[in-house]
């Protein structure tokens, strides 16, 4: 049972949070000899483990994540947990904060301002127009790395909406299979309206030979992978099956599905994008399109149902999961706020 109430929490957060912080807990007890104390842990350990923290300058929000994976582990094996009174984690960690504190991170995200700048790049290598595609569609998406790396040809629904109105022949939406807040993966579509980011967008895909396959399985079972079609984003670009290395548009008829980009390429193509604008990149990263895309959203006061149906916020709450306009038009608005030429 155990096994199956894991389900509930995103594999991220159990590998990037929990089990990263208890491997902390682990290591902390090996260290003193004290493994038996780890779980079920007592306060005075607890106080322990978090001044030795201290002493070794590990962040506040570092020490938040051991804590919640203690918590974890103990309420997995049905065990008190050490904070267990009301507010009292709340306010351990409010004293943490007040030795450990640091500003945030500087990050900017990617405007409406660079997005027209990007598409009249001329001349671009096949590694840096990848780099563009990614990131002016992951900021019109307002999508994480990781959705972008997992994106697939058969992910890509051309017209998706022109069938309702002609207004919306040349757009598209994407189908994102799994989204964080998307835990019961009833699916989410970004839309992407009609205009020279489609088109060219279009172009790219063309010019990589990657292919949707016969074979393909999201129409049966839209929420998991299909193990046939080609990753949007290949992680190199040359064909797998190419013993001389040609392109991918050389490759030959048949061949295996492609790599997908790793979660790095994804994120280093938001910085090799900004370098072909000559801004500098200290600032800028993966986060850098979702922040930018919401941020315009909401500087072109597009509605919130309708920015959190493209960015997948929200979806945990029942009444989002009945959002639905009855004109999808709208749908493109948090698009349009984005690849509208903006202001500086």
């Amino acid at each position: 049972m155990n096994k199956i109430l894991l389900a509930q929490l995103q594999v991220g957060s159990r590998v990037n949070y929990y089990w990263s912080g208890w491997r902390q807990v682990i290591t902390f007890g090996l260290a003193h000899g004290e493994l038996n104390k780890m779980l079920p842990m007592s306060s005075s350990t607890l106080w322990s483990l978090t001044a030795e923290f201290l002493m070794v300058g590990v962040a506040a929000n570092s020490i938040r994540n051991v804590w919640s994976a203690i918590e974890h582990r103990h309420r997995l094996a049905h065990l008190a947990v050490p904070l267990a009174e009301p507010m009292s984690f709340k306010r351990a960690f409010k004293a943490v904060c007040a030795i450990r504190g640091a500003p945030s991170r500087n990050l900017f995200p990617i405007g409406p301002h660079h997005i027209p700048r990007l598409l009249q790049l001329i001349g671009l290598s096949l590694m840096q127009q990848r780099a563009v595609m990614i990131t002016v569609l992951g900021t019109v998406m307002c999508c994480r790395v990781s959705e972008l790396a997992n994106l697939q040809i058969c992910d890509l629904l051309w017209d998706f909406d022109a069938a309702y109105h002609v207004d919306l022949c040349g757009g598209m939406a994407v189908r994102i299979y799994k989204r964080k807040q998307d835990t019961g993966r009833f699916g989410l579509y970004p839309r992407i309206p009609p205009g020279e980011f489609v088109g060219k967008f279009k172009q790219f895909i063309a010019s990589l030979g990657t292919r949707k396959m016969n074979k393909c399985t999201k129409q049966r079972n839209p929420g998991g992978r299909c193990p046939f079609c080609d990753p949007v984003f290949p992680h190199a670009m040359v064909n797998s099956n190419s013993k001389a290395g040609r392109t991918l548009g050389d490759g030959p008829s048949t061949r295996a599905p492609l790599l997908q980009a790793s979660r790095q390429q994804v994120s280093g193509a938001v910085k090799v994008a900004m370098e072909c604008l000559g801004v500098d990149t200290t600032f800028y990263s993966g986060l850098s399109m979702r922040r930018g895309g919401i941020t315009a959203a909401v500087q072109a006061h597009v509605p919130e149902p309708v920015l959190f149906r493209q960015s997948g916020h929200g979806t945990a709450l029942a009444g989002r999961r009945y959002v639905d306009p009855v004109d999808p038009r709208v749908l493109y608005a948090t698009g349009r706020a984005i690849l509208s030429e903006g202001t500086m």
